[in-house]
């Protein structure tokens, strides 16, 4: 508080007069027992206008007030208010300005707010009650979005920060002799719309004990999630699904590669083995002579017409005839056979024809590419596998290993996983069936994996 001060001693010499002039300090977060800032004048005789035509706009965490100022005299309008946790907040509003804007909140209750007038001589009007209502705040729809994964030699942790509000999201985890700390270097802060955080230095052999909740900036936390962290080992299995081949001249009928030289025939309409005669798996030198000698490099087919594209994981692709069961040497991909592709050939990590005119080529850096199949190019992409482009994928774009389209239902796509799981897609829906990842076995798959 700024002041001057002068002792004035009359000619009797039995008065002292101290005559002050004091200055406005306004500090807005600082509340005396008026609910006012240190040095504000409270005068009860003195009338100073009030704001009127009040609105109130509640959103997620807060609430705006409009209002319209007093004609003149004003110098700043100040909302009193109070929060959950019982913590005073106020804020102020200067002469050229016609709203207040109260964060903060946790909450979706009722909440009651004191908005007085402050003049230029420090004096304040009576104050009038508000009732604002919060919407769910930014940091509790963070924690609903919140999902964490066994990963390779951990977790990954995602969550949707829509609002870009700055927030914590701290990790706990639970010790075998002691209940649950804090992990620091395990919590993550941002502000950014999609949160992502990976931990990988854990051991595949053990299991963890993690707790997981959201703070905000103004201290609010959320509930906390809890979960059982088995992290995945670190290396591929040692068999798993490496690339499908749809028969176009049989649409019930696709090939399953493996990553042990061996292939399964199947039928997608009755999900089973096709002949029950033959003891699936079996080798690709036997069945496949033209195609054994690529087995170990394939990373994905993409079947079109009746043309099979296979791309092998130095950048090449052979291409491969349904009809006369025949296949060319290796060509490199680049803009002059595959246009747009070039500089993708060795990064392929998946490939479907979704049957509507376009292919979808998965990467695996967790990208994909559109493939206009009329026009013979690239249309898109790359373009991140997220929960825009592809909802309930976010999670997987890194670890797709093939994808095949069901021609006898074409309503749905199946993605192949890395650790033998596997994702069932809504094509119509644009989104990932619930439930899923399932693992591939003998009741999802029958015999698909089978030694």
């Amino acid at each position: 508080m700024k002041y001057r001060s002068k002792n004035i001693i009359n000619k009797g010499g039995k008065q002292l007069l101290v005559i002050a002039i004091v200055f406005l300090n306004i500090f807005c977060n600082n509340q005396d027992k008026n609910e006012l800032s240190p040095g504000t004048i409270y005068q009860k005789d003195t009338i100073v206008g009030i704001v009127s035509n009040i609105q109130v706009r509640n959103a997620p965490g807060k609430a705006i007030i409009k209002f319209t100022p007093p004609d003149s005299g004003i110098l700043f309008v100040k909302a009193v208010y109070k929060l959950s946790n019982g913590e005073q907040r106020s804020v102020i509003s200067n002469l050229y300005e016609d709203s207040l804007v109260l964060d903060g909140f946790s909450d979706t209750h009722k909440h009651e707010v004191k908005v007085y007038s402050v003049n230029r001589s420090g004096v304040i009007s009576s104050p009038q009650i508000v009732i604002v209502q919060p919407e769910p705040a930014p940091l509790n729809r963070v924690f609903n979005s919140l999902k964490v994964d066994n990963y390779f030699g951990g977790y990954r942790l995602t969550a949707e920060n829509i609002f870009e509000d700055v927030v914590g999201i701290i990790v706990i985890q639970k010790s075998d002799t002691s209940d649950y700390t804090e992990e620091g270097d395990k919590s993550v802060y941002s502000s950014q719309d999609s949160i992502v955080s990976v931990v990988n230095d854990l051991d595949p052999e053990k299991t963890y004990q993690f707790g997981f909740y959201v703070i905000d900036q103004y201290g609010n936390t959320s509930d906390t999630m809890f979960k059982e962290i088995n992290p995945i080992g670190t290396e591929l299995p040692d068999v798993y699904v490496s690339a499908i081949m749809p028969w176009q001249s049989d649409n019930e009928r696709i090939y399953i590669f493996r990553s042990d030289e061996k292939y399964t025939r199947f039928n997608t309409k009755t999900f089973s083995i096709t002949y029950t005669g033959d003891d699936y798996p079996l080798s690709n030198d036997d069945t496949w002579p033209n195609l054994s000698q690529y087995d170990q490099d394939m990373t994905a087919i993409l079947v079109i017409g009746k043309m099979a594209y296979l791309f092998l994981n130095d950048g090449t692709y052979v291409e491969y005839d349904e009809d006369s069961y025949s296949t060319t040497a290796p060509q490199p991909v680049n803009n002059q056979n595959w246009p747009g592709l070039e500089g993708y050939g060795n990064k392929i990590s998946g490939a479907a024809n979704w049957l509507n005119g376009y292919s979808y080529i998965f990467l695996e850096d967790g990208t994909y590419l559109k493939y206009d199949n009329s026009n013979a190019e690239i249309v898109s992409g790359p373009s991140l596998v997220n929960n825009q482009n592809w909802p309930g994928m976010e999670d997987y774009g890194k670890k797709i290993v093939a994808v095949y389209v069901n021609a006898t239902n074409t309503q749905y796509a199946y993605f192949f996983l890395n650790d033998n799981t596997f994702i069932k897609y809504d094509i119509q829906g644009n989104k990932a069936l619930d439930g899923y990842p399932k693992p591939v076995n003998n009741t999802t798959w029958p015999k698909v994996l089978n030694n």
